[in-house]
């Protein structure tokens, strides 16, 4: 399997996409309304599973 390079500015459009789409979900009562809702168990599986998916898609 050929390696992919990946360069700092590729890495900074990601880390940027991802604050200007999720930065603003942090302000909105909904957000954590349902997030008190959920179980702690809950929480990390589901942070656990995007972690998984992330690293699944990266390659």
């Amino acid at each position: 399997m050929a390696e992919k390079a990946t360069s700092a500015e590729d890495v900074m459009r990601g880390v940027a996409g991802g604050v200007l789409l999720g930065v603003p979900l942090l302000y909105t009562q909904e957000t954590w309304l349902h997030g008190r809702s959920l179980s702690p168990v809950i929480i990390l599986v589901a942070l656990v599973g995007t972690f998984a998916i992330n690293v699944a898609l990266s390659y």
